[in-house]
C-alpha cells in the first residue's frame, strides 16, 4: 500500500493504480485501498462515477466508519450529484446517529437537493438530542462579566 502511495504522490497513476488492484486482490475488504483507489480515480480524471463505486464499495465492506461516509458524502456533494448525497446521508445518520458530523452532512445534503424543511428538522432532532441545559456565553463574554 506505501509503494502505491508513493506512485500517486511522483504522478505515476496506472502504476499505483495496478498496486492497489493487486492489493485488492489480496485483501478484497482493505477500506484504506478502496479509498485511495476512489482518489487515485479522480486524480486521473475519471469520471466521478467510478470514484463514486469504490468510495461506496468502502462503506459497504465497513459501514461502521464514519470517515468512510463522509467521504462518500462530501465526493456526491462536490460533484453536484445531490440525489446521492442525500441518500448517503440518511443511510449513515440513520447507521450513525450518535455523530454529529454525519448529522451535518445530512443537512448540508437536504439543502442541495433542494429539501430546506428536512435540513430544518434533522438540525432541530440533533439540538434536541442535546437535551435542555443552560446556554453558555461564549468565553468573550464570560471573560467580560468576570471584571
Amino acid at each position: 500500500a506505501a509503494l502505491a502511495v508513493m506512485d500517486r504522490r511522483d504522478r505515476r497513476g496506472p502504476q499505483a493504480r495496478a498496486r492497489f488492484e493487486a492489493l485488492l486482490g489480496q485483501v478484497p475488504r482493505h477500506t484504506g485501498a478502496m479509498r485511495a483507489r476512489a482518489l487515485s480515480a479522480e486524480l486521473s480524471g475519471a469520471p466521478a462515477q467510478e470514484a463514486s463505486r469504490w468510495l461506496a464499495e468502502a462503506v459497504r465492506a465497513d459501514p461502521t466508519k464514519a470517515a468512510l461516509r463522509m467521504q462518500q458524502i462530501e465526493h456526491a456533494l462536490h460533484h453536484g450529484q445531490w440525489p446521492a448525497a442525500l441518500s448517503a446521508a440518511a443511510a449513515a445518520a440513520q447507521a450513525l446517529p450518535g455523530d454529529a458530523r454525519l448529522q451535518l452532512l445530512l443537512a448540508r445534503a437536504c439543502l442541495a437537493a433542494r429539501e430546506p424543511q428536512r435540513a430544518v428538522a434533522v438540525r432541530a432532532r440533533r439540538h434536541h438530542a442535546r437535551g435542555p441545559g443552560r446556554v453558555r456565553p461564549p468565553p468573550a463574554a464570560r471573560r467580560i462579566r468576570a471584571r
